[in-house]
């Protein structure tokens, strides 16, 4: 948790009257350590601190009151109430319940200077200050920002979700089938992805910072044992009978047999590079990197004998 400083000009855009700013206390863990801001003359008052607590606040006010009585005697009595202090005010102390856990809207968190990566609730606690001689206890009313959680950079949040995309090994088709026939030398073999070709997303949010991460299928690269590759833009098109030749846009031709080798197998792989890309708080990010996910195979390739008979 870190210590903010209110501004006068921004304490007197949130409470209209009779502003007064309280100087910054001492770091203790039951202290406004910023800044308050006073709003009110005769029959009652508000104070907005933004306060320190590193253990969090008290949930009942009933059995945590000693404890709100402490923040409510944290709030000194500035000007214009020095003659009221000189009259014997004392510190102010609790009175009335709390109210839990509320949310904290952007335009609040914009007027006090915090950082929206943070986690915040809105608390609120009734205090009164001992009256003077024929006056009653003075009613004050104090709002608690509480920093539940300390800001985060928005690339934390954007590798928190990016580490939950991982694409798994593509599933292959080519054509002859490589698990069943040899391809053939001088012919196209057909290539392609039998995988859904579309884009992955995961979200990732705290306080007022949200991000989404994509990831996008970009391109597949088929390498070859016989030192030959291409590169995909597009996970291929499966053979189908009847499509021609040119129905493809995926294909790679050998022009050497795979004989004499193990198993008489080319090894090749196939890999597709995935391309991350963000938002942050709807806003696009671009891209900011990439995957590989990478699959192994071995493929025959044989030739067709040609055989030239004299009539």
């Amino acid at each position: 948790m870190r210590s903010r400083t209110f501004s006068l000009s921004v304490i007197g855009a949130m409470l209209v009257a009779g502003v007064a700013l309280v100087p910054a206390g001492p770091a203790d863990a039951l202290e406004c350590s910023s800044g308050s801001g006073f709003t009110g003359r005769g029959g009652g008052a508000e104070v907005l601190c933004y306060l320190l607590d590193r253990d969090g606040p008290p949930r009942h006010s009933l059995t945590d009151r000693e404890r709100w009585d402490r923040y409510c005697a944290a709030i000194p009595l500035v000007p214009p109430w020095e003659k009221q202090e000189k009259e014997g005010w004392g510190p102010f102390e609790m009175r009335g319940p709390t109210q839990s856990d509320q949310p904290v809207d952007d335009h609040t968190l914009e007027l006090l200077g915090l950082d929206p990566g943070g986690d915040y609730s809105l608390w609120s606690v009734g205090c009164t200050a001992p009256g003077v001689p024929g006056l009653p206890g003075y009613p004050l009313v104090m709002f608690i920002v509480w920093e539940k959680a300390a800001p985060v950079d928005p690339v934390a949040l954007r590798d928190e979700a990016a580490a939950r995309i991982n694409p798994p090994a593509p599933s292959l088709g080519t054509s002859p089938p490589f698990d069943q026939w040899p391809a053939i030398v001088q012919m196209p073999t057909w290539l392609w992805i039998t995988d859904p070709w579309v884009t992955d997303v995961e979200a990732e949010s705290q306080g007022g910072v949200s991000v989404v991460v994509a990831a996008r299928p970009d391109r597949v690269t088929w390498t070859f044992g016989d030192g030959g590759s291409v590169v995909c833009f597009g996970p291929g098109v499966a053979w189908q009978s009847g499509l021609s030749e040119d129905a493809t846009d995926c294909s790679y031709t050998f022009t050497h047999t795979s004989a004499g080798l193990p198993d008489s197998r080319y090894d090749a792989t196939a890999t597709v590079t995935w391309v991350f890309s963000w938002t942050l708080n709807g806003v696009d990010q671009g891209d900011f990197g990439s995957f590989d996910a990478t699959s192994s195979f071995s493929i025959e390739v044989g030739e067709i004998q040609v055989i030239e008979v004299n009539g």
